[in-house]
């Protein structure tokens, strides 16, 4: 037997594996992996995010997040919370595959104007794929954003700590949104939930519109063109999407464009679609792209960009000319100036 000292220093068996338990816990969370990891959300959400939101290179911009995406979120393996920086790079890599999609919905437009079935229907496979991917991404996007700030309800919102607490929100929605979307133009392939919909419209009332170019509200009026039965009595959506594009033009951050014009697209009003990619191509002389937030003016470019490529794809045969962001193929042409006002006295001047 033990001295009766020592005795008394003995614990039972049960407590010693919960003194062990614990010390394992705390070896963990002081894990150099885990002190990496914490430390690099950080230099992430302080460095790294302000970098690219200030640039205005996507292609860059989408090879950096599809090569960065799986080994920064692995760091939630040792215990890091990746949950905010994994909403940002999971939507990014969501919409780089659609720019993918883009491409192949293309060369589908291009074939079935050729009158090739087979290519077509190829093209077409190759797009639902590569929006099936766009829509999983997203997806998960949306999922960590859940997890990070809980499921939402009427009238309860989260109590945001910084600017940055704000943007991963209203990105998180943006993401919610897009899974819904690209899901549904794939046959439903990854089976996102229908119900985000009537869900974001409660969420949009947590961010301070005034702060981010009324966007909440441009998406709140998106849902209730595309989807009218979740939409109040007598409100008119696109009137509410072209004030919010009005205002983002105001700011430099033109995401009300696209807003405006992709509710246009979804709800078949080509017309509507025109009419916000013209006022984007053609903004007042003294817009300039709000420095901090340049890459999202640039962004709103491109995916303004793709639907007019669809426009004259469809009725040409080709994407839009070089410089011709803001006309269509089936505009009136230009008329000519009559010769005899070129020679008059006014002309000549």
């Amino acid at each position: 037997m033990p001295p009766i000292a020592a005795r008394h220093l003995l614990l039972p068996r049960a407590a010693r594996v919960a003194l062990l338990c614990v010390a394992l816990a705390l070896l963990a969370a002081c894990s150099p992996y885990k002190v990496a990891g914490d430390h690099l959300m950080r230099f992430s959400e302080k460095v790294i995010v302000p970098h690219e939101l200030g640039g205005n290179d996507l292609g860059i911009g989408c090879q950096a997040v599809l090569s960065w995406t799986a080994p920064g979120i692995a760091f939630e393996q040792v215990g890091t919370d990746v949950r905010q920086i994994a909403v940002l790079l999971e939507l990014t890599a969501g919409v780089c595959n659609e720019i993918k999609a883009l491409e192949s919905e293309l060369a589908f437009l291009r074939a079935m104007r050729a009158q090739q079935p087979y290519v077509a229907q190829d093209a077409r496979i190759e797009q639902k794929r590569a929006l099936a991917v766009a829509a999983r991404r997203q997806y998960s996007a949306y999922r960590r954003f859940l997890a990070h700030y809980g499921t939402p309800t009427e009238g309860r919102c989260p109590a945001f700590g910084n600017d940055f607490d704000e943007l991963v929100y209203m990105i998180g929605m943006l993401a919610g949104v897009q899974a819904m979307i690209n899901d549904a133009q794939t046959g439903q392939f990854i089976s996102v939930p229908r119900d985000i919909a009537p869900a974001i419209t409660h969420m949009v009332n947590c961010i301070d519109g005034e702060k981010w170019w009324d966007i909440p509200n441009g998406v709140r009026a998106a849902i209730w063109h595309t989807i009218p039965l979740f939409a109040p009595p007598d409100v008119n959506a696109m009137e509410i999407m072209e004030r919010v594009a009005e205002r983002g033009e105001r700011d430099g951050v033109r995401l009300g464009h696209v807003i405006w014009a992709m509710a246009s697209v979804n709800s078949g009003d080509t017309a509507s679609a025109k009419r916000a990619i013209r006022d984007f191509s053609s903004p007042p002389p003294d817009f300039a792209p709000n420095p901090k937030y340049r890459i999202l003016d640039a962004v709103a470019g491109e995916i303004l960009l793709a639907v007019s490529d669809r426009i004259w794809t469809e009725q040409t045969g080709h994407r839009t000319p070089v410089s011709g962001l803001g006309t269509f193929p089936d505009d009136a042409p230009k008329r000519a100036g009559d010769i005899d006002d070129l020679l008059s006295p006014e002309g000549a001047d």
